[in-house]
């Protein structure tokens, strides 16, 4: 009979204080989040998105980039994972 190892058997389970630790950092990061676009969009009628375009694109060589560069340089996204 075959051995499982841990990579087969699932993923590891976390202990309490850790996923305490993740889940402190998830919240903070949120809540930065939201005050950053909430001061954007005060301030200046932006969301963190349209501001992520803009500074991609001020930074870009002649101020121009084709859609696909710029989709895949956005730091600010929907959380897809860049391909």
């Amino acid at each position: 009979m075959a051995r499982m190892t841990s990579a087969q058997s699932g993923p590891e389970r976390i202990d309490e204080q850790r996923l305490h630790a993740w889940t402190q950092l998830l919240e903070g990061h949120t809540r930065v989040m939201h005050e950053l676009e909430q001061e954007l969009r005060d301030g200046h009628g932006l969301s963190l998105s349209e501001y992520d375009v803009l500074h991609r694109l001020q930074d870009a060589d002649e101020h121009c980039l084709r859609m696909s560069e710029l989709a895949r340089a956005l730091l600010y996204s929907t959380g897809a994972s860049p391909a």
